[in-house]
């Protein structure tokens, strides 16, 4: 039966397929707050589906949320307020108590965020911009009489809005809880309220703690705060899939409050670390607690861990022992590490438990280990061998380390599943030992970079840039490889050749250089792509860093110039994508170090907060 417009037009008419709230939740969480904010203010439905995903993660917006917050603090917290010679915007009547929502709470972005609003404000005078600083001292400037009205603004301020957020939450989920030294710290008062400790910390998964409980800059009742709260924490904390601590004991401190201080903490971090039997992402900075951590984690997480990582720790191989335990271990990730040394007077060290902290590592191996990241360490040759020979199913790596000849050679011997090798060249980078590998290899990825160590060739090859070796380099490409980006100048001459050269393998191809690309590059991975019929992909312009207060023009290159963006003309650029599918110029640095996680998945810039509801 073929349908009449007439009945064409009655579909029309009828009404639209609603939505259940778990399928507009799920499609919610795809949005950027900005969208979801547009969201809101469809109909009431999507407002109460909305409105529970958006303030999960105020703090995320800067200082504009602080207003929104101030509206539910009561009479007496405003007068307060008041006292302290704050000035106060006006009541709004908002269409929800926002505070409800909170699930990821970060203690430096609320600091952060008040002392924005104080500045915005004009609360706090612009020459006090630089306050909380590198050379910030709390209990300096709690006394010195310009800055201790600022001190006690910033206090009250935390005081209130902690108080609400931790009574109000249905429950956080995400916590940063760092105790940092350039920071008004936490007012004592915040503790008071048993009920609000148990409900903010109860269903934690992902905890990040920081302390700094020796250091000279924290007043005392700041520091005797922070570590009730952690005792909170250590009391109620049992869900934690995701763990990031860091104890730092400050030895030219030393004194007998600062060694109780030191004691009490390792012992907190210990048992904090013991109780935890859903660990799943386990993350330790600078500690000399390494050995008692991984028995801990070998016997109460060894059936759930499923990465671990360590920076700016002295460590050893042997240290990593019980690790081999945990069955779904799939990465490690070593940062700024040193070698322990192992000298005759503590190679046979006992713990306090009088277990060996070095043990033989021969025969130790991480079967389920599949990918290492190796970032700036300052390890021996024979310490990456060992880390490598106990890790022999790797099929991911990326290192950006000295010692690189050390890791190929051991790749060589040990690894032959690798199809991803990410590598920053170094001054010990010989073209032998990587072609050597490289040719017999399974490869599917390679990334060669240079711009963090500003070499420009080869250690056996001084007098060739990396840029005229390029088609030796694809003279030894394992059939296997399909993706191949490089970061190194390379000049359309040279790309030519290369591409001739290639057999015509790539399905991905990244070029980032500090120069940028023009249309000489792209017409030659046109043509490649037309021929080959296979490049899918092409990547230029790579974000080598990403941080809150830098942009790409900004940005230094390892040459020492400004980056330039790349730029191809409308009429080639759209000629081009008729032949690759994505020409992509937000490629992410693969060289980032790894333990640079941001608190969010997402980098949400600041948001201008209006009420749904009032309009």
């Amino acid at each position: 039966m073929v349908k009449t417009k007439s009945n064409k037009c009655n579909d029309y008419k009828r009404p639209l397929p609603k939505l259940s709230k778990e399928t507009l939740s799920e499609v919610f969480r795809h949005l950027v707050d900005q969208d979801l904010w547009v969201c809101l203010r469809v109909c009431r439905e999507w407002f109460e589906v909305g409105v529970k995903i958006l303030w999960e993660d105020p703090l995320s917006w800067g200082y504009p949320v602080i207003n929104v917050y101030i509206d539910f603090l009561n009479a007496e917290q405003r007068k307060s307020l008041k006292n302290a010679r704050v000035t106060l915007p006006k009541l709004h009547n908002p269409m929800d108590d926002y505070s409800l929502y909170i699930k990821k709470f970060n203690l430096s972005e609320l600091h952060d965020a008040i002392f924005s609003w104080l500045l915005h404000t004009e609360n706090i005078d612009e020459k006090f911009r630089d306050l909380f600083k590198g050379n910030f001292n709390a209990k300096a400037a709690e006394k010195d009489d310009a800055t201790k009205p600022i001190m006690k603004m910033m206090t009250l301020l935390i005081s209130q809005i902690i108080k609400l957020l931790f009574n109000s939450t249905q429950g956080l989920e995400m916590l940063d809880m760092s105790f940092n030294h350039l920071s008004v710290g936490i007012p004592s008062d915040v503790v008071k309220s048993a009920e609000a400790m148990k409900r903010a910390f109860t269903d934690l998964t992902w905890l990040r703690v920081h302390t700094n409980f020796t250091s000279k800059l924290i007043s005392e009742d700041r520091l005797d705060t922070a570590i009730k709260i952690f005792n909170k924490m250590v009391e109620l904390c049992h869900k934690i899939e995701y763990l990031d601590v860091k104890y730092q004991y400050f030895q030219n401190d030393k004194n007998d409050k600062n060694d109780k201080n030191d004691k009490n903490e390792k012992k907190l971090i210990q048992k904090l670390v013991n109780q935890q039997k859903k660990l799943k992402h386990f993350t330790i900075r600078r500690s000399d607690l390494l050995f008692n951590h991984m028995v801990s984690i070998g016997e109460h997480a060894a059936s759930t861990l499923v990465s671990f990582n360590l920076s700016g720790i002295s460590m050893s191989p042997q240290q990593l022992q019980p690790l081999t335990r945990c069955s779904q271990l799939s990465t490690l990730s070593f940062v700024r590490c040193t070698d322990i040394k192992q000298s005759g007077k503590n190679k046979n060290k006992l713990r306090d438990d009088g277990a060996p902290t070095f043990i033989d590592s021969s025969g130790l191996f991480f079967l389920s280990v599949k990918k290492i990241y190796l970032y700036k360490n300052k390890i021996s040759p024979e310490t990456l061998k060992s880390l490598i020979k106990m890790t022999m199913n790797l099929e991911e790596l990326i290192i950006v380390n000295n010692n690189t000849e050390a890791i190929i050679n051991a790749i060589s011997c040990h690894c032959g599943n690798i199809n991803y090798l990410a590598l920053t060249l170094h001054s010990d980078t010989t073209f032998v030992a990587l072609m050597d590998w490289l040719s017999l290899s399974h490869l599917k990825t390679l990334v060669l970079s240079t711009h963090h160590s500003k070499i420009i060739n080869f250690k056996d090859r001084p007098n060739q840039s990396l840029g005229s070796m390029l088609y030796e380099i694809g003279d030894q490409f394992p059939l296997s490889l399909t993706s191949f980006d490089v970061d190194f100048e390379v000049t359309p001459q040279q790309l030519d050749i290369f591409l001739q050269r290639s057999n015509y393998v790539f399905e991905e191809l990244g070029l980032h250089q500090s120069s940028g690309l023009r249309d000489d590059h792209l017409k030659l991975l046109m043509n490649h792509a037309k021929v080959s019929g296979r490049l899918r992909k092409v990547t230029f312009d790579r974000i080598y860093w990403s941080s809150p207060d830098e942009n790409l023009e900004s940005l230094i290159s390892f040459e020492g110039s400004s980056l330039e963006k790349s730029y191809f003309s409308p009429k080639l650029l759209s000629e081009a994508e008729n032949f690759i599918n994505t020409i992509n110029s937000t490629s992410v640095d693969p060289f980032i170090d790894p333990l640079q996680e941001n608190f969010r998945t997402d980098n949400i810039e600041t948001m201008d907060i209006d009420d749904p509801g009032s309009e």
